[in-house]
């Protein structure tokens, strides 16, 4: 790494470098370049992403539901319009974006990580007068949107069906291999990984495995995303609403 940097005369990025330690058995030794000591982080934010040691993804959760406050604040002050199509439009525009950037990286997993994400929803339903008094449930359902938790789920899957299909990134076909079995289902069912540790039950490759597996065929052999997402939904609403 330091002969990396001296070839292309970028010793300055020195002091922009940090470290992360993973694993609860790392000793964390202290690294050097240019007998300069790197600075230690236990959060970082790459790609929009904050990531945390632990794999937590309750630090970026917190971050982009502060982020989505602020756009609704904002929202409800400039139009003075609440008709459930407008706000809606305004909503699923500018808010949804910062709630769902990247969720299949920093999915949810803990009651509390799910509530602090759902409120933000909750808060935004109730904006809408018509509809303010109607339980959250009822507010979705008039409004024709799902809970955030349940378009995490079909963000999930989505993304396992674009990288079976060769639609995403050639580097990431490894990270599932098909389960070739005469059971009932359909065809791209993926075998389950085993693990020990509770963060990587709950990461991407082993929390959409048991829901795609479950999935009909209908739901799976369409190579478009849009179908294909169209179909899933109805199947994840009546097993996990």
């Amino acid at each position: 790494m330091q002969q990396w940097i001296m070839d292309r005369q970028l010793k300055q990025i020195v002091d922009n470098c940090t470290t992360m330690h993973f694993g609860r058995k790392n000793p964390a030794s202290i690294s050097s370049l240019h007998n300069t000591n790197i600075k230690k982080f236990s959060c970082e934010r790459d790609l929009g992403i904050t990531i945390s040691n632990n794999l937590n993804g309750t630090k970026h959760i917190s971050k982009i539901v502060k982020k989505a406050e602020g756009v609704l604040a904002l929202l409800s002050k400039t139009f003075v319009s609440h008709s459930p199509a407008i706000y809606l439009r305004l909503y699923m525009a500018m808010v949804w974006p910062h709630l769902e950037f990247a969720s299949p990286v920093w999915n949810h997993y803990t009651a509390q990580d799910i509530d602090l994400l759902e409120t933000v929803q909750r808060c935004a339903t109730k904006q809408i007068l018509s509809i303010r008094y109607l339980r959250y449930s009822e507010r979705l359902a008039s409004l024709g949107i799902d809970t955030l938790k349940l378009r995490h789920l079909a963000n999930d899957l989505v993304n396992i069906h674009k990288i079976i299909n060769h639609c995403a990134n050639n580097h990431l076909q490894h990270l599932f291999e098909l389960h070739v079995s005469n059971a009932c289902g359909h065809a791209y069912k993926v075998r389950k990984q085993h693990n020990s540790h509770d963060f990587r039950k709950h990461s991407f490759t082993l929390r959409v495995a048991e829901t795609w597996n479950k999935l009909p065929a209908s739901a799976v052999s369409c190579l478009d995303i849009a179908p294909c997402k169209i179909s899933m939904l109805p199947e994840i609403r009546q097993h996990y609403t």
